[in-house]
């Protein structure tokens, strides 16, 4: 694990999740964190119209209804 991985683990461990599942699931070749918020700590920089983790099927903060018809 590089220093890069391991402050990211230590310090945005939601992020550090979801890059690993989204590592899982697509391949870590073409996955790059662009900007990420978490307990203080930011990196990268937002876009103009971003998206809510709520507003998506990720993770066990999606309704079990919603994220089965979204695959």
């Amino acid at each position: 694990m590089s220093d890069r991985q391991a402050w990211l683990k230590e310090n945005l461990p939601v992020v550090a999740g979801m890059v690993d599942q989204f590592a899982e699931a697509f391949g870590r070749e073409n996955l790059r964190v662009v900007y990420a918020s978490e307990n203080g700590h930011v990196i990268g920089k937002p876009g103009p119209d971003g998206v809510k983790l709520s507003e998506t099927g990720v993770g066990p903060m999606a309704l079990p209804g919603v994220a089965r018809r979204v695959r």
